[in-house]
């Protein structure tokens, strides 16, 4: 387990929260720096950290197959009370297929790790399917003991999506879920947080979030009251920055199978939203805030304000739209860089990897290019491909050259 480290323990010094997105992104960030680079060294250092972040989460999930009363990044929210959310468990799932990968590469080669993965998948899938999912209105729970709907929920598929692990969920749920996040979570700047915790909408039967079973220590009764004044402070209802860029990823990724279809403004309208506030309405693109307050807060002067986390890096997870909208997978180790847009012919869209940036353009005939800004990359003949078109030829390009075929 990594735990948070705040500001009042030394640099070097192990301490804080344990979270339920931090293992695992840090172990997805190593699987993305591994495709990336194609660094055997790295995984080979990292693997033994690795076997013990995984078999942490699972430890973790023992109960009932995700983890339990864990911390995450909406912890103002105290989502640590319940005993199983749905953000930490979808992580959970893209934790474990990772690792499967990383297990599975010949340089690793390690069978124990990767059955203890594949089980720990497929048991949490099992309960994100069945105890997680409200099968009478069609999303998954935002947490246990409740049916509230939480947006951003779902960040760890889009995630998986970005790194080559595929649909950790069935599809018709995810678009079942994202149809009900537009339906309870809408606002005119993007999309709430939590709706059917103190304020559920029509279809959904109110639940109080003490209604469950935490544990029975000095810590779950703080929690409880923290919750109750949550209740009343209104957090729920304020746009959290990172939902939005992920519904309008999974959208647009769904094509034809989303909410969207494969109408890319209609999959963009929450991040657009958002953006569009800060933007045009508040002139303050500079200072982009975690939570910013809805539209019914009020007066127009207290509608869509900043109202937490000045500064905030919540909208750095746009940097996955890159992917879902020029359709990039990176596989350095088996030697390729994929890209099927979304976008018919002519097109320039930007691509990015660790330490290197670029464009890839089609012409009006239909002539590909594709380009570096900085950095360097190999790949061998027929490694790089668009709508598998591939360059025929082996490249090693550097900064400012490119090539077309």
């Amino acid at each position: 387990m990594i735990t948070e480290n705040p500001g009042f323990h030394a640099a070097d010094a192990c301490g804080g929260r344990r979270m339920g997105d931090v293992t695992s992104i840090w172990l997805l960030e190593v699987l993305e720096i591994y495709l990336h680079t194609n660094n055997k060294t790295r995984l080979q250092e990292a693997w033994p950290a690795i076997q013990k972040a995984v078999a942490w989460s699972i430890n973790q999930s023992v109960a009932q197959g995700l983890p339990a009363h864990l911390v995450c990044t909406y912890d103002i929210l105290a989502m640590e009370a319940y005993n199983m959310t749905t953000f930490n468990g979808v992580l959970h799932l893209a934790m474990m297929k990772a690792a499967m990968v990383m297990a599975s590469d010949p340089i690793i080669n390690d069978q124990t790790t990767y059955n203890a993965a594949q089980a720990a998948f497929t048991r949490g899938l099992t309960t994100m399917t069945t105890l997680m999912w409200n099968s009478t209105y069609g999303y998954f729970r935002a947490y246990t003991g409740g049916d509230a709907i939480m947006s951003d929920c779902l960040y760890g598929q889009q995630v998986a999506l970005a790194h080559g692990l595929g649909w950790l969920l069935p599809l018709d749920m995810i678009k079942s879920h994202l149809e009900a996040e537009a339906k309870y979570n809408y606002n005119a700047y993007g999309l709430t947080t939590v709706t059917g915790r103190h304020k559920p909408p029509p279809e959904v039967k109110p639940r109080e979030a003490d209604d469950i079973a935490v544990r029975k220590t000095e810590k779950a009764a703080n929690i409880r009251k923290f919750m109750q004044q949550l209740r009343q402070d209104g957090q729920d209802d304020a746009v959290w920055m990172g939902a939005a860029p992920t519904w309008s990823s999974l959208s647009l990724q769904l094509g034809t199978n989303g909410p969207s279809g494969t109408n890319i403004t209609d999959a963009l309208w929450p991040t657009q939203r958002e953006l569009a506030n800060y933007r045009t309405r508040l002139n303050s693109m500079w200072d982009l805030t975690g939570l910013s307050t809805t539209d019914d807060w009020g007066s127009d002067n207290a509608n869509g304000q900043p109202f937490c986390t000045s500064h905030y890096g919540f909208m750095l997870t746009d940097y996955y739209l890159i992917y879902m909208l020029n359709g990039q997978q990176t596989n350095l180790p088996n030697g390729t860089l994929t890209f099927t847009p979304l976008y018919s012919c002519p097109f320039n869209l930007p691509w990015a990897m660790v330490g290197r940036e670029g464009n890839i353009v089609c012409d009006t005939n239909g002539q590909y290019t594709f380009s570096i800004a900085f950095g360097t990359l190999q790949l061998p003949a027929n490694g790089l491909s668009i709508n598998s078109k591939p360059y025929p030829q082996a490249i090693n390009l550097s900064n400012g050259q490119s090539v077309s075929w």
